[in-house]
């Protein structure tokens, strides 16, 4: 499924960001349990692998079914906008409702392909000794739970009698009997065993992972002033390109349930240096306003957007990085696997509507998006979050530059006259007699040049009136830096 963000000239100030460490840490478990996903994080899982004791890893296999297809996310724990540090995080965790954890818990467990019905705690306590009955799959029938049956309490018993067998992860069925029983005893067990793994994993190097969400923000903060709101949304991503009139935001799977379209593509993210990253928000995975988080005040340094700190049109900046021109509303979102060409879900916003991005250490190679409607007795307003990549981790995992491209740009530069040309092209468009006039050759022999030059993809032709003018293509040279840098670079 696809979804289609179409983006007004003043949407700018619609846009807001988040992360929180929370959220950025059951990412990271995504990874740590799901490292074939995102080869970018090997080395880094593999340092976290040695500093794991004997009681961690035991909570993280007893934990494991809940990260291991994509990461738990707790959005109304750790909702966006809030600014927020670790031990603030852990101590909404440890103080929040506990439908607010275990309702999340519950609804992956019934998940069936990324889809499933959000339950309320106490309906799937109704039935308790059929919940805690034996063995099954916690992903089995969820088709049953989607009835409108008298008898749901003892359909949902059926479903998860015949699920939890089958879950792949045995330590697991025991915790999701137990948060059935007691959600307020697995709840401080988790809390527990995050707040252990924080100091374990992340806490040493969170000031670092800090400053990359830091650096990030300011990155979009300054591409919104050059490029408009489509453009900036353009550059998040390799799987987003310009498209006509909006954002088509594709996924893995789609989702309208209870006022919520969700589309999930993965939510992985990655960490700039060796800090790997974690998680995918999974299609079907419930990614409301609250599934997104907010970043610590030092975040938000001076000059620079904090999480949660909206951006106004007249905050805007400077720079672009991969797109060259955009006018808002021009961009497509096409993450990995997304399904076909079924018609995407319009969205256009209106006033109390935003966007919330959120970028993240752990989302590498895929980015999720979610479109959250809050209905209220005055109006709905809608939330349209998009996770995804750190540019350095996007950066880190591009394909490496064909040899046929980066060799035939080699071959075409490799002549001093060639040379003289792209230096000149280099600082405006010129045409051949002018060319030839500053270099001392004929037209003629700078025409064989140019067409060398042209066949290889380094220059561009373009008539003004009489004449046909030369600019030097900015992806060639983009082409053979990168190309170069991943060969010989530090």
């Amino acid at each position: 499924m696809s979804v289609r963000l179409t983006l007004g000239p003043h949407d700018a100030d619609r846009f807001e960001f988040g992360s929180s460490p929370g959220s950025e840490a059951l990412r990271s478990l995504h990874v740590l349990t799901a490292v074939k996903r995102h080869p970018l994080h090997i080395s880094w899982v593999l340092e976290m692998r040695t500093r794991l004791d004997a009681r961690l890893k035991s909570d993280l296999d007893a934990f494991r079914f809940w990260f291991a297809d994509r990461p738990l996310l707790l959005p109304e724990i750790w909702p966006p906008g809030e600014v927020n540090t670790w031990p603030d995080d852990l101590a909404l965790l440890r103080k929040a409702p506990v439908e607010h954890f275990a309702e999340p818990m519950l609804h992956a467990a019934l998940a069936h392909r990324g889809r499933a019905r959000r339950m309320p705690l106490e309906a799937l306590r109704g039935d308790g000794e059929a919940l805690r009955g034996d063995a099954g799959a916690l992903r089995g029938n969820a088709g049953a739970l989607r009835g409108n049956s008298g008898a749901q309490e003892r359909a949902l018993g059926q479903a998860l009698g015949q699920a939890l067998g089958q879950i792949g992860h045995p330590a697991s069925v025991a915790v999701f009997r137990e948060l059935i029983a007691d959600p307020e005893g697995v709840r401080e067990r988790f809390a527990d065993f995050l707040a252990a793994y924080w100091d374990t994993c992340l806490a040493d190097d969170w000031p670092s992972l800090e400053s990359h969400l830091h650096a990030e923000i300011a990155r979009r903060f300054q591409a919104m002033s050059r490029l408009g709101a489509a453009g900036m949304l353009a550059d998040l991503s390799e799987h987003i390109s310009g498209v006509g009139d909006g954002l088509l935001v594709g996924s893995n799977q789609s989702l309208a349930q209870a006022g919520t379209a969700e589309v999930g593509t993965g939510d992985h993210t990655g960490t700039p240096g060796r800090i790997g990253a974690p998680g995918r928000m999974g299609a079907g995975e419930r990614m409301s306003t609250g599934d997104h988080t907010a970043t610590p005040d030092r975040i938000g340094a001076p000059g620079r957007m904090g999480a949660g700190e909206r951006m106004g049109a007249g905050d805007r900046a400077t720079t672009p990085e991969r797109i060259t021109a955009a006018t808002d509303g021009s961009v497509t979102i096409r993450p990995p696997g997304a399904r076909g060409a079924a018609d995407p879900l319009d969205v256009m916003l209106h006033e109390g509507d935003r966007v919330l991005l959120v970028p993240s250490h752990f989302m590498w190679p895929e980015l999720a998006v979610a479109v959250h409607r809050d209905q209220s007795p005055e109006r709905e307003t809608t939330t349209v979050v998009i996770a995804y990549a750190l540019a350095g981790m996007a950066r880190q995992g591009r394909a490496p530059v064909p040899a046929e491209d980066l060799l035939a740009l080699l071959r075409a530069a490799s002549d001093p006259t060639r040379l003289q040309i792209l230096e000149l092209l280099a600082r405006r468009s010129r045409s051949t007699r002018e060319l030839a006039g500053l270099i001392g050759l004929t037209e003629a022999a700078v025409s064989k040049h140019l067409k060398v030059l042209h066949k290889s993809g380094w220059i561009t032709p373009e008539r003004h009136s009489y004449y046909v003018y030369y600019r030097l293509e900015s992806e060639a040279r983009d082409l053979l830096v990168t190309g170069l840098d991943r060969m010989l670079g530090h």
